[in-house]
């Protein structure tokens, strides 16, 4: 008798699209969180954290870690039975998405500390602790970059490649991934370089058709599915 009952193939599709939108919904409200804290940082106000409304955030922050990684887990096996090579690397991409968002997420609890205790010797409104500050948020906006705009383009481009090649799921949704793919990949190399201001506009309208697009695969995984089996190592 085995311990654990085997996950039915329509039951594992299903929880790979709601781990999908997770991650998407719960990034989005993380950001819009943190949006204040940045207009703060970017301007010569002196910076006032709500450390209630930030830990929220890096709870957010935690289970978007959480639903990435549970996409990574839940998507490969698929993607290994076409190719394991661009299966893991997809992996492989999507870990590291997830490990620059916790460094992301650690220099918000370290801000949030600092504000809470303060350094000793230190005040509070003294220049050196907003410098701090300033330092630890551009550290974040630098993982906003690359996590959820470098290293998601990547990933995407990985297994849209394989689901386009196996037809696993239509040429239209395999093309909002190349588009989207693409357009966040450029995005972020736009900020890293300092053409595009983050958060900008542009930026966002070039996020677009990336959250179209694991929407629209996520919505298909939830209604139709693989109609495939993954392949499980034993």
């Amino acid at each position: 008798m085995e311990l654990w009952e085997p996950i039915t193939n329509k039951k594992r599709s299903r929880t790979l699209g709601i781990l999908f939108i997770a991650a998407a919904l719960l990034a989005m409200a993380s950001l819009s969180i943190y949006t204040p804290l940045f207009q703060q940082l970017d301007s010569d106000k002196a910076i006032h954290i709500e450390s209630d409304l930030m830990v929220t955030g890096v709870v957010l922050e935690l289970l978007v870690v959480c639903s990435v990684i549970g996409t990574a887990m839940m998507l490969y096996p698929y993607l290994k039975r076409y190719n394991p090579i661009i299966g893991m690397g997809y992996v492989l991409f999507r870990f590291a998405e997830a490990i620059v968002i916790l460094l992301g997420t650690i220099c918000i609890l370290i801000m949030i500390e600092l504000y809470e205790q303060g350094l000793p010797h230190v005040p509070k409104d003294s220049g050196n602790m907003e410098t701090i500050a300033w330092t630890l948020g551009s550290i974040y906006r630098k993982t906003l970059i690359l996590g959820p705009n470098f290293l998601l383009g990547i990933n995407s481009m990985c297994y849209t490649i394989v689901m386009y090649r196996a037809r696993l799921v239509s040429k239209t949704i395999c093309f909002i991934g190349f588009t989207g793919s693409i357009a966040i990949f450029t995005v972020s190399l736009l900020e890293l370089y300092g053409v595009v201001d983050q958060l900008s506009i542009l930026g966002m309208v070039m996020a677009v058709p990336i959250f179209l697009y694991e929407m629209s695969f996520a919505i298909f995984l939830i209604r139709k599915g693989f109609s495939i089996t993954p392949i499980q190592d034993h």
